[in-house]
């Protein structure tokens, strides 16, 4: 029972530590940064218009609104005719 636990000791722990080593060391291989100018980006606005326009509109969409579909589904207010 003893060399059971220690095998199922060592198991876990072998779960717990293949991954963080593999992690460790898969991301170290891509450490290097994409490289960032550093010049002084502007937005033109015509051109950020005209890009507006050639994009269609999608159409809404119209949900039909449920119907019950018997008349004991139908709702039905409760209390005295003046509460409703």
């Amino acid at each position: 029972m003893e060399k059971k636990k220690i095998i199922l000791s060592l198991i876990g722990l072998g779960a717990l530590i293949i991954p963080v080593v593999l992690l460790i060391f898969f991301t170290n291989r891509n450490s290097k940064q994409p490289g960032v100018t550093s010049e002084n980006r502007s937005i033109n606005p015509e051109t950020v218009q005209e890009v507006v326009r050639k994009i269609p509109t999608p159409a809404p969409v119209i949900l039909p609104s449920p119907s019950p579909a018997t008349k004991s589904a139908e709702l039905e207010l409760e209390g005295s005719p003046s509460a409703q």
